[in-house]
């Protein structure tokens, strides 16, 4: 028993000694100089660009096969039946990376579908058109017969005329809505036909349970009922508060939106006397989901992801101040009133922003910011906490860094100590937000610069420096490669654009540079087994010029234009210009099919579309004109 008492302890002390041993050298694998068993030459004779993540296959063409080739090696993975790819997109809710793709046969081009691993999901011999939807997948038929169709090829849905599909998160609507007569391209719905309900197996979904309930997946269900009882009754109380010599001249828009798990309401109208307002009013009603009303205000000063400010006035002195201004957290329905938004400019914009650093804040400038990105100079900026209170205001320009440095100064001098970046300077010095991470700049001399790139979690991933003057850098991509064990940087200098791969020392593994920034390099890393894989990639599919089949006045003020796919297309932008005016509208579609709406009867308009890929556009379509005679 003493023994193997003995043997026993030995082991454990063996392996104690082992296994941190092994971790460590596998940690250390990926600091380690890489092996690069790449530069080949690609076998493709043309590539198809995607801009996310393929997990190292890159798509293309080789001898009239869609292949797929490994961005490492260089070795093709598959030679598929498919003669085209339409479109690559990954799903927004999974993994799934499925490509759309084309065969010809009998002078017909059919569609199917093939996963990332190039296997056949659905076989090209039966859909004439097919496109992406955010669950599934639109499908036409040789009949022009329209389907609501899964990943594997599964009817889940046939359209009828009219009809038009909503998807949520674990079941869709199919339904038909009306019109007012006249009406834009933001007029709402008046009301709406349910045609049904249903997961995506197909099966009809009788009930919703409530807590997968959301006022975003209730509206079209709701749109016959509760959702019309609030507009009319919100319409109701305001042509009540108008005074009674206008009450039934003035004609009242009624807008409806949903925010969070809220539904806000809008109802505006004015009475004109030649090129003078002689009179207008301007409410905004806050319900829940359950019809409730939450608020009645004068003004909405926020209306931000799942925050709104509502704000009331008052005439003092003959000048009208905001009297109160409260913050409701739409998802929560939390609300803080006596909140320091009171700002009467009504060309400040508020936005509600998270900072990964700090917090939770709000921010009042003018310029307006869009996604959370404030890099650009602010002007009176005003500061306030999660609670709508103000924690300081500014009369002159400031970046977004300086302001929140103000919100907590030892925090900040503390991570200034620590050596991590915390400002934005436009001076010799920056900092920029970009693809995996984050780049410092720092000027080293007037033609030199240092770089380092960090992750999200502040972590330093590389260093390098380059003989360039840091005003001429523009960055257009970085990449922390697998498991931390480099990084791809894509930047652009006067007409050069570079691409360069660097290891954890911030050594060049490899460097390639062109006027044409289409022909690009491909990497594909392993930070375990350390190595790599680099490629000037055959050049990318160019972009082909829209040809229009249809052009017809379809309804009261509308036209349908319809096109061929274009090949590399990942949008299309369609230009509308009336002949008889100055109006002109833009409509951004990914189908190859558009309906414009809100066009005068008796007026003529010209039409252009344009393919828009990753990287580039195609040219204009010939233009196109309809008479708009309905």
């Amino acid at each position: 028993m003493k023994k193997k008492i003995n043997k026993l302890i030995m082991y454990i002390l063996i392996c104690t000694m082992v296994i941190p041993f092994s971790i460590s050298n596998s940690t250390k694998a990926a600091e380690q100089t890489f092996k690069i068993i790449g530069k080949y030459r690609s076998k493709l004779d043309t590539t198809y660009p995607v801009d996310f993540d393929t997990n190292g296959v890159i798509y293309g063409y080789s001898r009239g096969k869609v292949v797929l080739m490994n961005g490492a090696t260089g070795k093709l993975i598959k030679t598929t039946e498919f003669t085209d790819i339409n479109e690559i997109k990954q799903n927004k809710y999974n993994d799934n990376i499925d490509a759309i793709v084309t065969r010809q046969k009998n002078r017909t081009v059919y569609y199917g579908l093939m996963d990332k691993e190039g296997n056949t999901l659905i076989s090209p011999n039966k859909y004439t058109e097919m496109y992406y939807m955010d669950r599934g997948f639109r499908a036409v038929d040789a009949k022009k017969n329209e389907y609501y169709i899964s990943r594997t090829g599964k009817v889940l849905y046939t359209y009828e005329k009219d009809d038009q599909i909503k998807e949520y998160d674990k079941f869709f609507v199919a339904y038909i809505p009306s019109y007012p007569d006249i009406r834009n391209n933001l007029t709402p719905p008046s009301s709406v036909q349910i045609k049904g309900v249903y997961d995506y197996d197909g099966n009809p979904v009788t009930e919703i349970p409530e807590e997968e309930k959301t006022a975003d997946n209730q509206y079209w269900l709701l749109l016959n009922t509760s959702i019309k009882d609030m507009r009319s009754t919100a319409e109701k109380e305001v042509r009540a508060e108008v005074p009674e010599k206008y009450r039934d001249k003035i004609n009242l828009n009624v807008d409806f939106t949903t925010i969070g798990n809220c539904y806000l309401i809008t109802v505006k109208g004015d009475i004109i006397n030649g090129f003078n307002k002689e009179y207008s009013i301007e409410r905004y009603y806050l319900y829940d989901m359950k019809d409730k009303l939450l608020a009645k205000a004068d003004e909405v000063a926020i209306a931000w992801d799942d925050y709104v400010v509502l704000r009331n006035a008052k005439i003092v002195n003959n000048e009208r101040v905001i009297a109160d201004a409260t913050l409701y957290n739409t998802k929560t329905y939390q609300k803080w009133e006596n909140t320091d938004f009171k700002d009467k400019d009504d060309s400040l914009c508020v936005h509600k922003f998270a900072d990964w650093k700090y917090g939770e804040y709000f921010i009042s400038c003018y310029y307006p910011v869009e996604d959370d990105n404030l890099h650009s100079d602010l002007y009176n900026v005003a500061l306030y906490d999660a609670k709508g209170k103000l924690i300081k205001r500014y009369d002159d320009y400031y970046d977004f860094y300086t302001v929140l440095a103000d919100v907590d100064k030892q925090r900040s001098q503390d991570i200034k100590d620590s050596g991590e970046i915390y400002t934005y300077y436009y001076g010799d010095d920056l900092r920029t937000e970009i693809g995996d991470g984050l780049i410092e700049y720092k000027s080293l001399a007037k033609n030199k610069v240092q770089l380092t790139f960090f992750d999200y979690s502040y972590n330093i991933i590389a260093k390098t420096t380059l003989n360039k003057n840091i005003k001429d850098i523009n960055i257009l991509d970085y990449k922390i490669l697998n498991h931390n064990s480099g990084i791809y940087v894509s930047y652009q200098t006067g007409k050069v654009y570079t691409e360069t791969v660097y290891d954890r020392n911030g050594k060049v593994v490899y460097n390639y540079s062109d006027t044409n920034s289409d022909r690009n390099v491909y990497i594909q890393s392993n930070g375990v087994t350390n190595y790599i894989g680099c490629s000037r990639l055959a050049k990318p599919i160019t972009i082909g010029r829209v040809i229009f089949t249809s052009a017809k006045n379809t309804g009261p003020g509308e036209v349908t234009l319809t096109w061929n796919a274009v090949k590399g297309a990942n949008s299309y932008e369609v230009d509308c210009r009336c002949n008889q005016s100055a109006y002109y509208h833009e409509e951004y579609t990914k189908s190859n099919s558009v309906v414009i709406t809100g066009l005068e009867k008796g007026s003529s308009y010209t039409f252009k579309a344009i393919a828009i890929g990753i990287h580039t556009a195609g040219k204009y379509s010939r233009p196109i004109t309809v008479k708009i005679n309905k």
